[in-house]
């Protein structure tokens, strides 16, 4: 049988892009700038080195934009857009707004005179920080850090101050130190969050990559995750996750003028456990009832599976064994065997394919391949379909290209810890 993977490559790589929408200015509106040393966009760095709006936790922030309505004296808004997906609206007096300008005046000067300052009381001047001395580093890399104590450790820099660094590690959590405690700080190679653009590395959250296009990935939905979605017109679900490792969702059949017994309902709770730091192992059962004729008595049917997945929430493998649960014939002998993955290609888009192979007599395959696009609480994914049969075309390929068979709708509500 002709290796199906090099033509679902070259497929997926003729998806396009969208590329990321910059934030539009409201109705009636003009953008401002508060200074010149942020621009017209204040990411988190420049809230964190000039300690701007405290309203808004450093690690839940991605940028600001300060807009104001084309009327004579009319009030100024702060428009952040923070990193859980929510847009929230902060008014500002002119005073307000000009304070802010005064505030990134005033930091400026004092980080310019920062490297000149005097080391800190009982420490020689050759222990004086070089991060003190030199460019800040940048937020969402990693770094080796040494204190004049001795103490080392190795951890990913999330916020900085005019005194402090936090990093957030692996085996200490976070941890905040004194700029003048350092004694030296080198950004370590080799990693992922090393080689990141600075650009990537702001790219807000998409999710925890809990699934691909419908099938599910080994990894799981966060304590205080959700999201409801509509499939293909017909379908409506909704996900939780109850804690970090188990999660619940429900599906149903949203056709109208059919009354509610006769409609499918399924349910879809999902286990799901981290291995190492890239490798999750999961399972669950998708379970549906369908009624059989028009007194309304329904059939149960469904699929157990189990999964692994390697890689990160942006981009995933995963492989997986589904078994067929049948109220006639009990559990199927011959599992479908599932092979899909997702990768993040921009700000705003994924490119996902999901293939399943029966283990049949006569060898079938089939999935759907597309891409998904994220905004700030919603997103909208669309893939096309191909198959493979065996007995019936030798060894063609049937596909329907750039036709979109599967539309999944998805709003994403709740905030993980």
């Amino acid at each position: 049988m002709r290796t199906l993977l090099p033509v679902l490559l070259l497929t997926l790589s003729a998806v396009l892009a969208l590329p990321a929408r910059a934030q539009q200015a409201p109705d009636n509106s003009r953008q401002l700038t508060v200074s010149p040393l942020v621009g017209d966009v204040i990411d988190a760095r420049e809230k964190a080195t000039y300690g701007l709006f405290p309203q808004y936790p450093a690690d839940n922030f991605e940028e600001a934009r300060f807009y104001q309505k084309l009327q004579a004296d009319s009030a100024i808004t702060l428009w952040s857009v923070l990193r859980d997906g929510r847009t929230a609206q902060l008014p500002f007096t002119k005073d307000q707004y000009r304070a802010v300008r005064q505030s990134i005046e005033n930091r400026a000067k004092e980080l310019g005179t920062a490297a000149s300052a005097a080391p800190a009381p009982g420490r020689a001047a050759s222990a004086a920080s070089p991060a003190a001395t030199g460019p800040d580093p940048t937020l969402g890399r990693d770094y080796k850090v040494e204190l004049l104590k001795g103490t080392v450790f190795t951890g990913t820099l999330v916020t900085l101050s005019l005194t402090t660094y936090e990093f957030d590690t692996k085996d200490l959590g976070r941890v905040t130190v004194q700029r003048t405690d350092v004694r030296s700080m080198a950004e370590v190679a080799g990693n992922q969050a090393a080689v990141q653009s600075s650009r990537r590395a702001n790219w807000p959250s998409i999710g925890n990559g809990n699934r691909m296009l419908f099938s599910p990935t080994a990894r799981n939905l966060r304590k205080g995750e959700g999201y409801a979605q509509l499939v293909n017109v017909v379908l409506l679900g909704v996900n939780y996750g109850i804690t970090d490792n188990i999660s619940v969702g429900v599906l149903t059949t949203a056709l109208p003028g059919v009354p509610l017994s006769q409609q499918v309902f399924s349910v879809t709770p999902k286990a799901s456990f981290p291995v190492s730091e890239n490798v999750n192992l999961g399972g669950g059962v998708l379970y549906a009832r369908a009624p059989v004729g028009s007194n309304g008595e329904g059939e149960g049917f469904g699929i157990g599976y189990g999964l692994a997945t390697y890689g990160t929430a942006d981009r995933n493998l995963t492989f997986g064994l589904g078994y067929g649960i049948s109220g006639k014939d009990g559990i199927n002998k011959s599992p479908v065997v599932v092979v899909g993955g997702m990768a993040r290609i921009s700000r705003r888009t994924s490119l996902i394919s999901e293939n399943y192979f029966l283990t049949t007599k006569d060898t079938f395959a089939g999935g759907l391949y597309g891409a998904r696009f994220h905004w700030s609480r919603v997103s909208l994914a669309l893939g096309s379909a191909y198959y493979y049969d065996y007995a019936a075309n030798q060894d063609a390929l049937t596909f329907l290209y750039f036709i979109p068979v599967y539309g999944d709708l998805s709003f994403h509500f709740g905030q993980a810890r």
